[in-house]
């Protein structure tokens, strides 16, 4: 429902959208998939196309679990910082 309803959202007001979202596999797994498009006029005006790409992020997503569950376990601060000091 939550993907439908940004999906509804994206057509009828334009511009992009990108969604992550969770699938249940055949192999009772779960899937994480990010969507990331724009709708597409067609010849009446309405958008009736998705221009887009689907990808499957399940292991960023594990990624970023493991990461959390590191800094929430530290018993000291955890500061992450870029080369130009960001």
């Amino acid at each position: 429902p939550g993907v439908r309803k940004a999906l509804e959202r994206t057509r009828s007001g334009g511009g992009e959208f990108t969604i992550e979202f969770r699938l249940l596999s055949p192999a009772s797994t779960v899937r994480w998939i990010e969507a990331r498009g724009r709708f597409v006029p067609g010849s009446r005006g309405m958008s009736d196309r998705i221009l887009g790409v689907v990808i499957d992020i399940t292991e960023r997503k594990a990624a970023e679990e493991r990461f959390r569950q590191l800094v929430e376990a530290s018993p000291t601060g955890v500061m992450l910082v870029t080369h130009d000091g960001k």
